[in-house]
């Protein structure tokens, strides 16, 4: 009878750490698809503020033709694209894009209602492409990769190590040429 309840006990042990690492496998590629989603959602929405930037800078380009850009078609895709996004960036990135796509907006408005963007708001131009490139590189860094993002900060750390290195050499030289002219002064 002991054999029976031993082997009941090991089966139904066995069958609880198959649930707990099934729903772990479960929590880790939902994790992973979030991610992937909010990656590609990333890469879509900086393509969509490049297209835009290069947009927004048509007057300076051509400043006898009238800019005819429909803005308000680029905040679909910010509709679209938006909750993946949510979802996945801090608070302050999504912030600065949804920005950039409102600054898109208040131009299609003023396009629709048959405003020169050339001269009568210039600023709000310049607001919004400010706002795009801004937006367009948090874009950047949320569509990067993880493994991506690891290596391109340790190449940043690098090169400021180098550029740091560079620095204590040039320090140094200045240090050993002051020693050398207080040396020729004292004679």
């Amino acid at each position: 009878m002991s054999g029976i309840l031993h082997f009941v006990s090991e089966a139904i042990a066995v069958v609880v750490l198959g649930a707990i690492f099934g729903g772990l496998i479960q929590v880790a590629s939902a994790w992973s698809d979030r991610d992937r989603e909010g990656r590609a959602a990333a890469l879509v929405i900086y393509d969509v503020l490049s297209e835009a930037l290069g947009k927004a800078h048509e007057p300076q380009i051509h400043p006898t033709q009238p800019v005819v850009v429909d803005f308000l078609a680029y905040t679909s895709t910010w509709e679209i694209e938006r909750k993946a996004l949510a979802r996945t960036m801090p608070p302050r990135s999504y912030a600065a894009i949804s920005e950039a796509f409102a600054e898109l907006r208040t131009l299609g408005r003023k396009e629709a209602l048959a405003h020169d963007l050339r001269d009568e708001v210039f600023d709000d131009l310049l607001d919004a492409s400010q706002r795009c490139e801004q937006a367009r590189r948090i874009a950047w860094r949320h569509a990067q990769s993880r493994r991506a993002r690891v290596l391109g900060q340790l190449r940043r750390r690098r090169e400021g190590f180098r550029t740091w290195r560079g620095h204590r050499r040039v320090g140094r030289s200045v240090r050993d040429a002051r020693k050398q002219s207080s040396r020729e002064r004292k004679p």
